[in-house]
């Protein structure tokens, strides 16, 4: 079965998450002409915040995750697995991140980037809440 962007539906929204040390926000749009946008914004309590511009795009030859994070160049992944809301997008190097999901855990939206960093294995989380 081909795998399409209409598959990625369930990421739609904003979606929110606050605690004592993080504010978080993500917002992804509807599939439209073979695209999907997506925005990443974190405040650390600390003031520190990261930015990343998110794009999943739908071509021949399949689907294809699209990441720039604070104004660093764009790094594109591969759909590894598309599932019952959960998506799976790898790069060929192994270099943080090579992998990134995103899944629903109920209401909740979550994603995972890993890879390695400096030799050893990195893994950095988030939950998100519909808002």
């Amino acid at each position: 079965m081909t795998k399409r962007l209409d598959d990625l539906g369930w990421l739609v929204g904003r979606w929110t998450s606050n605690t004592d040390a993080d504010r978080s926000q993500a917002l992804w749009t509807e599939p439209l002409g073979g695209l999907m946008l997506g925005v990443h914004l974190e405040v650390k309590s600390e003031g520190n915040s990261v930015y990343e511009f998110l794009r999943v795009e739908e071509s021949g030859e399949g689907l294809t995750f699209c990441s720039s994070s604070n104004g660093e160049r764009e790094i594109a992944f591969a759909l590894r697995e598309l599932g019952d809301e959960r998506v799976e997008f790898q790069r060929q190097f192994p270099d943080f991140p090579s992998l990134v999901a995103y899944w629903k855990d109920g209401e909740e939206l979550c994603a995972k980037i890993e890879g390695l960093h400096h030799g050893r294995m990195r893994t950095m989380e988030w939950r998100w809440q519909p808002s």
